[in-house]
């Protein structure tokens, strides 16, 4: 593969691979804040 085929390619797959951590790092923040509140609070 040439340098003309591989920059769109590497160019489509970093925004797949930033979209794919955003979501998860957001479903990581949804679940651990509140989890992490809920552990705080009722702790003994």
């Amino acid at each position: 593969m040439s340098m003309k085929e591989l920059i769109p390619l590497f160019q489509t797959e970093t925004v797949a691979t930033l979209y794919m951590v955003s979501i998860s790092t957001l479903i990581s923040y949804l679940i651990g804040i509140p989890l992490g509140v809920i552990l705080v609070v009722t702790e003994d």
